[in-house]
């Protein structure tokens, strides 16, 4: 079938376009603070600010693929980050002002942030509500390899120089932009209650001042939503807020609390990714019995259970175990993040919704971080698993939030379908 050719190479553009982006980000603190003598606390506003830089992506992506279809948003997206990157990877090697750095850095994070929305947008017009939780399911596969391979890569190019490991990254961003172009079948663009841009009234939310730039930014928060996409998209921002503590406070907690090396600490996150890969299908074809807001719900409880365990852990074999506990809650919540937001979509609506869920979950993804560390300095001292305790009742919290959401929802929104029991499953697209 052509859609599942086509969710196929979706699915290898995500993987080239992710180990590109993996690449480089993970070492951009490191240069910031080894090479270029920043702090640590002002290393950790710049990547708060490229977080919100990453959410405005978003939104924006989604509402322009609504307008001007879906492909050429990806392209755009891709192309506009490789020459950002070029540019970054320019200032690097020319040791320009770290303000320069930063700029570059963040604009080449919203550019390349457009593509997302437009992506899952993609896979909600080609497949059934009760289908796109497989789908999703892929996509987040093929993401999960592409962060395997860059960062080691990565590494191979930061030997060299940093110059050079952001110019390669910026280099695999415009091969896959080519890839996209060229493989991926063009869609035209869909009906919009608000086509063309700027042309509606008042009454419809468009915003009137400004430059077009801002106007689509902007416009993706104006116009009714569903009020259950609403409090949905606060679940979002709470769960992003528990996700986000995966990386940085949790690798500052295993060295200086679990007792574990510092050179393992990137063994936890190669569990975390070679897990997804292993249990995502499985997660997928239980996915096919459940409503998506039970497959939330479940989610949420294996992120409490693993953040309870970090608490408790002691050495790598502990924060190993909570690592695969909290990758089963990854596996169950990420795909049906994307799969709830395009089914409560109005019609022609699907990028705008999706993006902006998407930005709910990069504001959550700006909040941890900064939660996590003060958590570490006011609490882990006296209480080290107070911090992980606190985490598992916000991933509670937002369990018993996408359980009441259920509750809401038709069968059809909350991709449950009978009938497709006994459908024939979505191809194995990774």
């Amino acid at each position: 079938m052509r859609r599942t050719r086509g969710l196929k190479l979706l699915c290898l553009g995500q993987c080239l376009q992710l180990a590109g982006l993996s690449l480089s980000m993970p070492y951009m603190a490191l240069y910031l603070n080894r090479e270029r003598g920043l702090g640590m606390g002002t290393v950790g506003l710049f990547l708060a600010l490229t977080m919100l830089a990453t959410a405005f992506g978003q939104a924006a992506g989604g509402a322009l693929s609504d307008r001007a279809g879906r492909r050429p948003v990806m392209v755009g997206s891709l192309v506009g980050r490789a020459v950002l990157t070029f540019l970054l990877a320019a200032a690097v090697h020319g040791h320009w002002s770290v303000p320069a750095v930063v700029a570059s850095h963040m604009a080449g994070a919203f550019a390349g942030n457009l593509y997302f929305p437009a992506a899952h947008a993609w896979i909600a017009e080609r497949w059934g509500r009760h289908e796109r939780l497989e789908a999703f399911g892929w996509l987040r596969v093929a993401a999960n390899l592409g962060w395997a391979i860059g960062p080691a890569v990565g590494g191979f190019f930061m030997a060299a120089s940093y110059g050079a490991m952001f110019a390669a990254s910026a280099a695999v961003c415009l091969l896959t932009a080519l890839f996209v172009r060229t493989a991926m079948e063009a869609d035209a663009p869909v009906p919009h209650p608000c086509v063309p841009m700027g042309a509606c009234g008042p009454s419809k939310g468009a915003w009137h001042g400004g430059t077009q730039g801002l106007e689509l930014v902007l416009g993706a928060f104006s116009g009714p939503l569903d009020r259950r996409f609403v409090r949905f998209c606060g679940w979002t921002v709470l769960m992003g807020t528990v996700m986000s503590q995966l990386v940085a406070p949790l690798s500052v907690y295993a060295v200086t609390y679990a007792a574990v090396p510092a050179d393992k600490v990137g063994w936890l996150f190669t569990i975390n990714g070679g897990l997804v890969v292993l249990l995502q299908p499985f997660v997928n074809r239980l996915g096919r019995t459940m409503r998506i807001s039970q497959v939330m719900t479940v989610g949420g409880l294996f992120y409490a259970a693993g953040y309870a365990l970090v608490g408790t852990a002691a050495g790598f074999g502990g924060l190993a175990l909570a690592m695969a506990v909290i990758t089963l809650g990854e596996t169950f919540v990420s795909p049906g993040n994307s799969t709830l937001s395009a089914n409560l979509a109005a019609p022609g609506e699907a990028g705008r919704y999706t993006g902006l869920n998407g930005f709910s979950h990069q504001i959550g993804s700006a909040l941890g971080p900064l939660l996590g560390g003060v958590m570490l300095e006011r609490l882990a001292p006296s209480h080290p698993a107070l911090p992980w305790l606190a985490v598992a009742g916000l991933a509670l919290a937002g369990a018993t939030g996408y359980r009441a959401l259920g509750r809401r929802l038709t069968d059809e929104e909350d991709g449950f379908h009978r009938a497709a029991l006994e459908a024939e499953p979505v191809a194995e697209a990774a």
